[in-house]
This record gives C-alpha cells, structure tokens and sequence, in this order.
C-alpha cells in the first residue's frame, strides 16, 4: 500500500504543515517541546512517520548540535524509531545519527497481546534465535511442567468461561423509551458536530488586528517579528514566516490583518509568538498575501462566517484539546471572488467581508 508521507487527510496535513513549520523556524527548545507532545503518541501527526516527524528529527539534531545536552526520555525513544524508519526508507541518504543503537526504550503504545498458544515475539535488535531475550530470561521463557493443584484452577477456569457464553447469549435489554440501542447510538454519533469545520470556526477567536510594528527576526531568517494590536490593553507579539514575500519590515507596518488570537503561545527562536497572521497562499507557496479586512474594522472586532452565529471563545487549552484548528485549516480558502471562506462560508464582519488578491487559494 502506498504509504500518504504528507498526510492521508486534510487534517493531517494540516497538520504535518504545521510541524514543518514549527521546525523551519529552528525552535531551540525543540526537545522540551516535542517530549510534552510525545509523552502519549508515537509518532507527532498519525500511527506512522510522516514529513512532520522527518522536519521536526532534522529540527531537533540543530538545535542539538548548537546546544548539546542528552535528550529527555519520550523524545530519545521517537528519535530511535524515526531514525531506524528513514533509514529502512532511504539507506542511501546521509541521516544524522541523533541517538545510539536502540536501548529498547518502551513506547506509549502497548505491545499487541499474544494469541493462545503461541509465545510472544520478543523486541530488540541483534539475530539469531532468542534475541531481544537477556541470558538469564530465556531458561524462564520456556514451558514448564505445571505444579500441583493446577488443575482445579483450570477446571475453575472453563467453568467461568462457559458462563460467560451463557450470558452471550441472552438478549439484550431494550432501552426504556423503546428504542433499539443501535437506533441510539446512530442518533448520538449523527448529532455530533466534531467534523463540521464551521461548527469549529465559531469556537475561534479569529480577530482583527493592526501591525504596531515590524523588524527581522534577528536569529531566524524566515520570520518577521510584530507587535499586533487586537484590541487588547497591549499589543500582542507575534511572528511570521513573511520575509520571503514582503521584502522590508516597513511593508507590514500599519497593515490591518487577522488574527487567530485564541491560541497557545509559542517560543519560536527566542521570540514569544502569542497568535498566528492569516495569509492565502499559491498551491506551491510562492506567492503569499495577508487577507485583507474591509475598510474601517476596528482592531479587537471578532470575524464571524455568513449563517454561522459565534460561540464564546475556546480557551488556548480546548483549542489543542480538541484539535479545532486542525479541523478548520483544511476549509480555509478563498473562493472565486477573493473572499475568504470557511467550507464555502464567507469570512464577515460589521463592515464588510474579508478578501485577499488570490483567487482560490488556500488560507493558513
């Protein structure tokens, strides 16, 4: 089967841009914060490696190399499955060596239970019969006459199994309004709005913003640092991956834009970046260009989808929780006209609809 390295759904790779991202900026604390995420998964965006994994391994033997130290404990054991995965997929290529040999770190996903009658398969590296299993263990690995008086806790067992069948097979109890519980459960899965990236939209805060002010990141060629206005007692910092498509700081100086202001912030370089600009780009990502809120928004005024009415704001913690912006990137795009939509949806606010010079384009 062919394997999706960029993401087999729109969420993925939304999410796997968002790692490529992340690791293009360089972020020194890439261990600590890839170790907060890894403490619970495998792998950063789906069961497999994907390109966020190989960004973010390439992003981690950087910063390691400029700041040495040994790596925290979920972050070594991902290095040694990303590192044995790219080099099975490519043994030709020059991968660093980030890690040692494997250590056989245990992983957060359990180990598949043996079928009946069969010994488990034993992990670690090395041939030949036995290997994964230290000296001493494998004299205990096999069987064993049973010991006196195993078998009336055996017959105790099949006793216990044949009245688990008999209650197999008794029917079950309908539900007291009368439904099946088949009808319920379709009812409850139908009801929810998990998939519905309008639904997700309206948890948001997507605001207008104004750029206060604008200069080079001064360690991260990539990015512009801003100071935002959204409406707040004090402006808001946030970064930018710009500086390939607005070639002075002064161009983004005084520009009204919008920003997503509802989001965890992050450390990108030495830089606290407390938002993230919203851009539509060209399919290939060569031509980029802020979205453009109608003339006369206010800093502060909240961005609302045409038909869709605004819910309070998820806090930055609901947001990762529940994945919202994962759910909403995927249906961010302009349409024909340049108005920027969510699911066909237009971006609105009091004084008009949001737009950008790209025609069907991609928003992130």
């Amino acid at each position: 089967a062919r394997r999706s390295f960029a993401g087999a759904s729109p969420a993925e790779r939304a999410a796997v841009a968002m790692w490529q991202s992340w690791a293009a900026a360089s972020p020194r604390d890439a261990a600590s914060t890839l170790d907060a995420v890894l403490a619970t998964r495998s792998y950063l965006v789906a069961d497999r490696v994907t390109l966020a994994d190989l960004a973010a391994y390439l992003a981690v033997g950087s910063a390691t190399n400029k700041n040495g130290g040994a790596y925290p404990p979920h972050v070594a054991r991902w290095l040694r499955q990303v590192q044995v995965e790219l080099r099975s997929l490519a043994p030709s290529a020059a991968w660093p060596s980030l890690v040692a040999a494997p250590a056989n770190l245990a992983g957060p996903v359990p180990l598949p239970t043996p079928r009946k009658g069969k010994q488990p398969k034993q992990q670690g590296g090395g041939g030949g019969g036995g290997a994964g299993v230290p000296a001493d263990d494998k004299a205990a690995s096999t069987p064993r006459e049973a010991p006196e008086g195993a078998a009336p806790a055996a017959a105790s067992s099949q006793k216990q199994k044949k009245k688990a069948a008999k209650e197999k097979k008794k029917p079950k109890a309908a539900p007291a309004d009368g439904g099946t519980a088949e009808t319920k459960k379709t009812t409850t899965s139908n009801s929810s709005t998990d998939d519905d990236p309008s639904a997700s939209f309206a948890s948001l805060d997507v605001r207008v913003g104004r750029i206060v002010e604008a200069w080079p990141h001064p360690d991260a060629e990539k990015l512009y640092c801003e100071r935002i206005d959204v409406g707040e007692d004090a402006p808001r910092t946030i970064a930018s991956g710009l500086r390939a498509h607005y070639a002075t700081a002064d161009d983004l100086a005084g520009r009204v834009v919008l920003v997503f202001a509802n989001l965890k912030p992050r450390t990108m370089q030495g830089f606290k970046s407390e938002g993230m600009v919203l851009c539509a780009s060209s399919a290939d990502h060569t031509v980029v260009h802020l979205l453009e809120p109608p003339a006369g928004a206010a800093p502060g005024a909240r961005v609302a989808l045409d038909g869709v009415d605004n819910v309070d704001a998820a806090t930055p913690s609901q947001v990762q929780k529940k994945k919202l912006l994962e759910k909403v990137l995927p249906a961010l795009r302009t349409n024909a006209d340049g108005v920027a939509c969510c699911a066909g949806k237009a971006f609105t606010l009091p004084e008009g609809l949001v737009k950008a010079p790209l025609n069907d384009a991609p928003i992130s």
